[in-house]
Protein backbone atom coordinates (compact mmCIF):
# COMPACT_ATOMS: atom_id res chain seq x y z
CA UNK A 1 0.00 0.00 0.00
CA UNK A 2 1.19 3.52 -0.81
CA UNK A 3 0.03 6.62 1.05
CA UNK A 4 0.44 10.03 -0.52
CA UNK A 5 -0.13 13.09 1.64
CA UNK A 6 0.22 16.48 -0.02
CA UNK A 7 0.63 19.65 2.02
CA UNK A 8 1.00 22.92 0.06
CA UNK A 9 1.74 25.97 2.18
CA UNK A 10 1.34 29.47 0.77
CA UNK A 11 1.58 32.09 3.51
CA UNK A 12 0.35 35.70 3.26
CA UNK A 13 0.34 37.04 6.84
CA UNK A 14 1.08 40.52 8.19
CA UNK A 15 4.80 39.91 8.19
CA UNK A 16 7.33 37.36 9.28
CA UNK A 17 10.71 36.60 10.66
CA UNK A 18 13.10 34.06 9.25
CA UNK A 19 13.84 30.89 11.17
CA UNK A 20 17.48 30.28 11.98
CA UNK A 21 19.03 27.76 9.61
CA UNK A 22 20.76 24.50 10.33
CA UNK A 23 23.88 26.39 11.38
CA UNK A 24 22.89 25.74 14.98
CA UNK A 25 23.39 22.02 14.28
CA UNK A 26 26.70 22.30 12.41
CA UNK A 27 29.62 20.48 13.97
CA UNK A 28 27.32 18.50 16.21
CA UNK A 29 26.00 15.85 13.82
CA UNK A 30 27.03 12.93 16.03
CA UNK A 31 24.79 14.13 18.84
CA UNK A 32 21.74 14.92 16.70
CA UNK A 33 18.53 12.98 17.41
CA UNK A 34 17.96 9.89 15.29
CA UNK A 35 15.64 10.29 12.32
CA UNK A 36 15.76 11.37 8.69
CA UNK A 37 14.57 14.86 9.59
CA UNK A 38 17.97 15.52 11.18
CA UNK A 39 19.98 13.59 8.61
CA UNK A 40 18.84 15.89 5.80
CA UNK A 41 20.53 19.31 5.77
CA UNK A 42 17.61 21.14 4.18
CA UNK A 43 15.01 19.61 6.49
CA UNK A 44 16.95 20.62 9.60
CA UNK A 45 16.43 24.27 8.66
CA UNK A 46 12.76 23.91 9.63
CA UNK A 47 13.17 22.04 12.93
CA UNK A 48 12.85 24.51 15.80
CA UNK A 49 14.45 22.31 18.46
CA UNK A 50 16.21 18.99 18.95
CA UNK A 51 13.72 18.22 21.71
CA UNK A 52 10.71 16.09 20.75
CA UNK A 53 7.32 17.72 21.23
CA UNK A 54 5.95 14.22 21.64
CA UNK A 55 7.15 10.76 20.74
CA UNK A 56 8.16 10.69 17.09
CA UNK A 57 7.42 14.38 16.40
CA UNK A 58 9.41 17.60 16.50
CA UNK A 59 8.31 21.21 16.11
CA UNK A 60 8.27 22.53 12.55
CA UNK A 61 8.52 26.31 12.23
CA UNK A 62 7.66 28.10 9.00
CA UNK A 63 10.40 30.32 7.60
CA UNK A 64 7.82 33.10 7.61
CA UNK A 65 7.74 32.74 11.39
CA UNK A 66 3.94 32.76 11.29
CA UNK A 67 2.99 29.19 12.25
CA UNK A 68 4.29 25.95 13.71
CA UNK A 69 3.11 22.34 13.56
CA UNK A 70 4.17 18.78 14.35
CA UNK A 71 6.82 17.31 12.08
CA UNK A 72 7.42 13.53 11.90
CA UNK A 73 10.88 12.32 12.90
CA UNK A 74 11.47 10.57 9.58
CA UNK A 75 9.99 13.25 7.33
CA UNK A 76 12.13 14.90 4.65
CA UNK A 77 11.43 18.29 3.10
CA UNK A 78 11.38 18.43 -0.70
CA UNK A 79 13.93 21.06 -1.72
CA UNK A 80 12.68 20.84 -5.30
CA UNK A 81 9.12 21.80 -4.31
CA UNK A 82 9.98 24.39 -1.67
CA UNK A 83 9.42 28.06 -2.54
CA UNK A 84 9.84 31.10 -0.32
CA UNK A 85 9.74 34.11 -2.68
CA UNK A 86 9.09 36.55 0.16
CA UNK A 87 8.84 36.58 3.95
CA UNK A 88 5.05 36.27 3.63
CA UNK A 89 4.73 33.48 1.07
CA UNK A 90 5.82 29.86 1.30
CA UNK A 91 5.16 26.59 -0.53
CA UNK A 92 6.46 23.32 0.84
CA UNK A 93 6.10 19.58 0.75
CA UNK A 94 7.51 16.88 2.99
CA UNK A 95 7.38 13.12 2.68
CA UNK A 96 7.87 10.15 4.98
CA UNK A 97 9.07 6.70 3.95
CA UNK A 98 8.16 3.53 5.85
CA UNK A 99 5.86 5.38 8.17
CA UNK A 100 3.78 3.19 10.48
CA UNK A 101 0.75 5.46 10.08
CA UNK A 102 1.04 6.55 6.47
CA UNK A 103 2.47 3.47 4.81
CA UNK A 104 5.24 3.72 2.23
CA UNK A 105 5.14 7.45 1.44
CA UNK A 106 3.52 10.39 3.21
CA UNK A 107 3.74 13.88 1.66
CA UNK A 108 2.10 17.02 3.08
CA UNK A 109 1.12 20.43 1.54
CA UNK A 110 -0.85 23.60 2.74
CA UNK A 111 -2.15 27.10 1.72
CA UNK A 112 -1.88 29.87 4.37
CA UNK A 113 -3.48 33.34 4.02
CA UNK A 114 -5.24 36.18 5.86
CA UNK A 115 -9.00 36.08 5.93
CA UNK A 116 -9.25 39.84 5.35
CA UNK A 117 -7.61 39.40 1.97
CA UNK A 118 -9.11 36.06 0.98
CA UNK A 119 -12.23 35.03 2.89
CA UNK A 120 -12.58 31.70 4.68
CA UNK A 121 -15.42 30.61 2.43
CA UNK A 122 -13.34 31.45 -0.62
CA UNK A 123 -10.50 29.38 0.79
CA UNK A 124 -12.77 26.37 1.31
CA UNK A 125 -14.12 26.80 -2.20
CA UNK A 126 -10.55 26.87 -3.51
CA UNK A 127 -9.73 23.58 -1.78
CA UNK A 128 -12.97 21.98 -2.96
CA UNK A 129 -12.34 23.03 -6.55
CA UNK A 130 -8.76 21.80 -6.38
CA UNK A 131 -9.89 18.25 -5.54
CA UNK A 132 -13.21 18.34 -7.40
CA UNK A 133 -15.34 18.15 -4.25
CA UNK A 134 -18.97 19.37 -4.18
CA UNK A 135 -20.08 18.30 -0.70
CA UNK A 136 -20.14 19.88 2.75
CA UNK A 137 -17.34 20.24 5.28
CA UNK A 138 -17.49 19.06 8.89
CA UNK A 139 -16.82 21.94 11.27
CA UNK A 140 -14.97 21.84 14.60
CA UNK A 141 -14.55 24.99 16.64
CA UNK A 142 -12.82 26.08 19.85
CA UNK A 143 -11.97 29.44 21.41
CA UNK A 144 -9.11 30.14 18.99
CA UNK A 145 -9.69 28.16 15.80
CA UNK A 146 -12.26 26.93 13.32
CA UNK A 147 -11.34 23.66 11.60
CA UNK A 148 -13.14 22.38 8.51
CA UNK A 149 -12.58 18.86 7.18
CA UNK A 150 -13.99 16.67 4.42
CA UNK A 151 -12.98 13.47 2.64
CA UNK A 152 -13.45 11.96 -0.77
CA UNK A 153 -12.70 8.65 -2.50
CA UNK A 154 -11.61 8.24 -6.12
CA UNK A 155 -11.16 5.01 -8.07
CA UNK A 156 -8.87 4.15 -10.96
CA UNK A 157 -7.97 0.72 -12.38
CA UNK A 158 -5.94 -1.03 -9.67
CA UNK A 159 -5.68 2.19 -7.66
CA UNK A 160 -7.87 3.97 -5.12
CA UNK A 161 -7.48 7.38 -3.52
CA UNK A 162 -8.63 8.72 -0.16
CA UNK A 163 -8.30 12.48 0.16
CA UNK A 164 -8.80 14.38 3.42
CA UNK A 165 -8.78 18.15 3.11
CA UNK A 166 -10.07 21.38 4.60
CA UNK A 167 -9.09 24.53 6.44
CA UNK A 168 -7.76 25.76 9.79
CA UNK A 169 -8.73 29.35 10.62
CA UNK A 170 -7.37 31.43 13.50
CA UNK A 171 -9.93 33.63 15.24
CA UNK A 172 -7.09 35.52 16.91
CA UNK A 173 -4.71 36.39 14.06
CA UNK A 174 -7.22 35.91 11.20
CA UNK A 175 -4.85 33.60 9.36
CA UNK A 176 -6.02 30.59 7.43
CA UNK A 177 -4.36 27.30 6.47
CA UNK A 178 -5.81 24.99 3.83
CA UNK A 179 -4.58 21.41 3.75
CA UNK A 180 -4.80 18.34 1.52
CA UNK A 181 -3.91 14.81 2.55
CA UNK A 182 -4.19 12.10 -0.11
CA UNK A 183 -3.67 8.38 0.40
CA UNK A 184 -2.99 6.21 -2.64
CA UNK A 185 -3.46 2.46 -2.29
CA UNK A 186 -4.13 -0.66 -4.32
CA UNK A 187 -7.84 -1.29 -4.89
CA UNK A 188 -9.11 -3.96 -2.53
CA UNK A 189 -6.21 -3.49 -0.12
CA UNK A 190 -7.47 -4.70 3.26
CA UNK A 191 -4.73 -2.78 5.06
CA UNK A 192 -6.41 0.60 4.54
CA UNK A 193 -7.70 1.79 7.90
CA UNK A 194 -9.80 4.85 7.20
CA UNK A 195 -10.29 5.77 10.87
CA UNK A 196 -6.57 5.50 11.53
CA UNK A 197 -5.84 7.78 8.59
CA UNK A 198 -8.38 10.35 9.79
CA UNK A 199 -6.91 10.30 13.28
CA UNK A 200 -3.44 10.87 11.88
CA UNK A 201 -4.60 13.81 9.74
CA UNK A 202 -6.47 15.35 12.67
CA UNK A 203 -3.31 15.12 14.75
CA UNK A 204 -1.30 17.02 12.13
CA UNK A 205 -4.01 19.60 11.46
CA UNK A 206 -4.79 20.31 15.10
CA UNK A 207 -1.09 20.79 15.85
CA UNK A 208 -0.99 23.93 13.65
CA UNK A 209 -0.42 26.98 15.83
CA UNK A 210 -0.48 30.53 14.48
CA UNK A 211 1.62 33.47 15.59
CA UNK A 212 -0.37 36.61 16.36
Amino acid sequence: MRWLVLLLIITIPLGGCQLETEEKYEGNSETLPKGKAFEDDFTREFIASEKEVEDGYYEFKSKTGMYTMLFPRNAIMSKMVYQNPSDTTETLEYYVEDDAIAGEINNFRIWHTQREKIGLEAQLLSVAQHVGYEGDFEKKEDDERIIHMAKMFDELPNRSFLSIFGSVYSKVSHQNVNYLFTVTYKSGDDELNEKKVEKHVQKLVESIEFSS
